[in-house]
């Protein structure tokens, strides 16, 4: 099951205040980042009220333990991959995206991602 949305551009902006704030560490080992950084965890970051914002899905609101965001540098993208452990993924694109996102087996489904959409996947368990 997924949820395509727009999402309102004063919240996409708030997400973009925090990040350009973010004074953390990237990392590249062991992600499935390429031509690319991303940074650890900073859900903390990120107030219940902005995520009840984001994710209007209640339930799932809950849910998200795990944040983390992606610089792509020209020709960057994300190895196949997939969340194994989590019942619930998002994305949140923050800018129009160069390529689409591809979601395989059981979905099937090629994304032309744009700025203020909010993809949201949430699995069966």
């Amino acid at each position: 099951m997924y949820f395509l949305y727009d999402v309102d551009i004063k919240f996409v902006n708030q997400v973009i205040e925090i990040i350009n704030a973010y004074k953390g560490k990237y990392v590249q080992e062991q992600t499935c980042t390429e031509k690319g950084i991303q940074t650890s965890n900073i859900i903390n970051l990120f107030n219940d009220e902005l995520i009840k914002e984001i994710i209007t899905i209640k339930n799932i609101q809950s849910g998200i333990f795990w944040l983390h965001y992606i610089k792509y540098n020209k020709g960057g993208y994300q190895r196949e991959h997939n969340h194994p452990n989590e019942k619930y993924s998002f994305i949140l694109y923050l800018n129009d995206a160069d390529g689409d996102t591809i979601f395989k087996e059981p979905m099937n489904i090629i994304l032309h991602t744009f700025i203020e959409e909010l993809y949201l996947q949430a699995y069966q368990v």
